[in-house]
């Protein structure tokens, strides 16, 4: 459902740009870059915490889960520790808690696991798939187009440059922009009617 609506607005802004007269539509030309990218962050990081989610409400034992969902437990903690330091007590506790993880129960996602930074490049979605535990590499090919047309051109476009999508281009953006929505939707549906989150998969 939440892909549905996206397509169906970034449709109707498409169809607006070819009626438009030749002023608006240069507007418009700027504007469907910027909610391509908004829906594709957007779409990811709902994705995300709701595939987690749904992983969560089941909760199952840490030990009855792929080993990263006991990494994301503690990810955001340890990233904390770059800034803000650590003692000794500290880091006793957190290696700890780390010990018995095994035996808890997954109930809950880490408070800002899901970062997509406001900045969904490719080294993002690679880290939000390693979060998800669930393959990449389908978007290693995509690097230019989520680079350079989404964020690059979102960026330029939100910090006031003269920067617009050619109407030549623009079947070709949308769909390679609803495309790389699908695929991530495809991968943790996938991911849930295999299991593929349980210990005994073997990926």
């Amino acid at each position: 459902m939440d892909l549905t609506w996206r397509i169906k607005e970034l449709s109707d802004i498409k169809s607006a740009i070819r009626s438009a007269d030749a002023h608006l539509q240069r507007a418009l030309l700027r504007a469907i870059v910027t909610m391509a990218y908004a829906h594709w962050e957007g779409h990811v990081k709902f994705s995300a915490k709701s595939y987690m989610n749904y992983i969560a409400k089941r909760k199952f034992l840490y030990k009855s889960l792929n080993i990263q969902f006991s990494f994301n437990k503690f990810i955001p903690r340890l990233l904390a520790l770059k800034t803000q330091g650590v003692n000794t007590e500290q880091a006793c506790a957190m290696m700890g808690e780390w010990i018995q993880t095994p035996d808890h129960r997954f109930s809950r996602i880490a408070d800002r696991i899901i970062d997509t930074k406001n900045n969904l490049r490719l080294q993002n979605i690679r880290e939000i798939c390693r979060i998800c535990d669930v393959a990449s590499k389908f978007f290693d090919d995509k690097e230019s187009f989520i680079d350079k047309m989404l964020v690059d051109r979102r960026n330029a476009i939100a910090h006031g440059e003269n920067v617009y999508l050619d109407m030549d281009n623009l079947d070709e953006f949308v769909e390679n922009a609803i495309g790389l929505m699908r695929s991530f939707s495809d991968l943790l549906i996938n991911a849930c009617y295999l299991e593929n989150y349980k210990r005994s998969y073997a990926s």
